[in-house]
């Protein structure tokens, strides 16, 4: 068994949200305010004069370095969960990342995050707790949970069980009946990818976590009957994008709609991080997230290192989501992690 996997999930989470097209607007955030207000003008001038190229993240006048390839918010809220898995010596403590969150609530105003997670700081400053500040939420559904998941399915590596209850625990913070399944569906793939080479049995454990009567079953459902008829991923790429994606709707963080399209491409892929990733990252409007589940399960079935290419991008945090992270070598917590999990599967 090679026990750099659950490391490697986690540099794939890193990898995936990198190469996201949405990362540049999230990096985008290192500049000055006046830098965003402008594009956005610039937003209105290009509907108004009917100009078709799309207005992205500038630096002016200001340092490019900000718009180097990073990691980002899921990168973030992945280590974020860690942090506490670390502090609590390689266990999920729920009464220690729930003070964790606590703290956070404290000073909201300088987080970024999904709605969800935004709407769940909210409510706990209102000391509205678990599981009412996830359910009392009106993105109770978004894949904001999910990223925090991937961490737990990989400290957790082979142990699925404790892996879906731990991540069930953690998902009702923020999120409610499909957004907690689709957290425990994706950490108990993560947890057994880490230890398991069979691509059948890391979707068929996912799917297990899924009520049968929920929204969430409906997508991955119908995602992985389009998979099945598909011995190319590209193939089935227009096919997923046009019957799995919710068009109707503005954010593209749907945790059933992401979930499905996750386990299919990873299906799809055969494993393959460069594949499954960039396919996931063509993907425009689930391209937030998809690539970075897709890399974490990708990641999580790979004995052999990353590159430097690639590890010296990722390691550093930059603290644009939570700035308490700015400067955290993610790469040692990711170590930490896989030390942890190996001497779990002891």
């Amino acid at each position: 068994m090679n026990y750099q996997r659950s490391k490697n999930a986690l540099l794939g989470l890193a990898i995936g949200d990198s190469l996201s097209w949405q990362a540049m607007f999230h990096r985008s955030l290192e500049l000055p305010f006046w830098t965003r207000r402008i594009r956005r003008e610039i937003d209105v001038e290009s509907e108004t004069y009917k100009i078709v190229k799309l207005n992205s993240p500038f630096s002016l006048n200001n340092p490019v370095e900000p718009f180097k390839l990073s990691p980002t918010d899921d990168t973030e809220w992945a280590a974020f969960t860690i942090d506490s898995l670390l502090k609590a010596d390689g266990k999920y403590d729920f009464n220690l990342q729930l003070k964790a969150w606590k703290e956070l609530a404290v000073n909201q105003e300088n987080i970024y995050g999904n709605v969800s997670t935004k709407a769940a700081l909210k409510n706990l400053n209102k000391d509205l707790l678990p599981p009412e500040s996830g359910n009392d939420n009106p993105h109770y559904f978004d894949d904001g949970a999910m990223v925090r998941a991937i961490s737990i399915g990989a400290l957790y590596a082979g142990n699925i069980e404790q892996a879906v209850e731990y991540s069930g625990l953690d998902a009702s913070i923020t999120n409610s009946l499909d957004g907690i399944w689709a957290s425990q569906a994706i950490a108990a793939a993560v947890s057994l990818a880490c230890v398991e080479n069979d691509i059948q049995k890391i979707i068929d454990v996912a799917l297990q976590q899924i009520p049968g009567n929920s929204w969430l079953n409906l997508k991955t459902k119908e995602a992985m009957e389009i998979a099945n008829k598909y011995e190319s991923l590209f193939e089935a790429l227009p096919i997923l994008h046009d019957n799995i994606i919710d068009h109707s709707y503005n954010y593209g963080s749907s945790s059933p709609d992401n979930l499905a399209l996750s386990l299919a491409i990873f299906f799809l892929s055969k494993g393959d991080l460069t594949l499954g990733i960039t396919s996931a990252a063509s993907l425009a409007k689930t391209a937030d997230s998809v690539p970075a589940f897709v890399g974490a399960l990708c990641g999580a079935l790979k004995s052999d290192s990353f590159s430097d290419n690639w590890t010296k991008k990722i390691i550093s945090l930059k603290g644009i989501c939570i700035p308490e992270l700015k400067g955290k070598n993610f790469l040692e917590m990711t170590e930490k992690i896989n030390e942890f999990a190996f001497h779990s599967l002891k």
